[in-house]
């Protein structure tokens, strides 16, 4: 990308930099949940499967709504 981009001014500022530090945090709290979650796997098939999906979807909510808040706070996301 730098490649691409070294003949134009960068810009960088507050609307690059916060998407980049929240959504870290919320993969490492997906990944935290998903531990959490692990006693289920443990009891059987069904309970299996309900931590895998829960786990799953909460994973997905957290990184979109890490990015939405974001670029909330940023201005860039009406």
């Amino acid at each position: 990308m730098t490649f691409f981009a070294s003949g134009t001014d960068l810009k960088v500022g507050l609307w690059t930099v916060l998407p980049l530090l929240t959504v870290p945090v919320a993969g490492a709290f997906g990944g935290l949940l998903y531990f959490l979650l692990d006693y289920l796997r443990y009891q059987g098939r069904w309970q299996k499967v309900v931590a895998n999906v829960i786990s799953l979807a909460a994973y997905g909510m957290m990184l979109w709504l890490s990015l939405v808040l974001a670029f909330a706070a940023t201005g860039l996301w009406d």
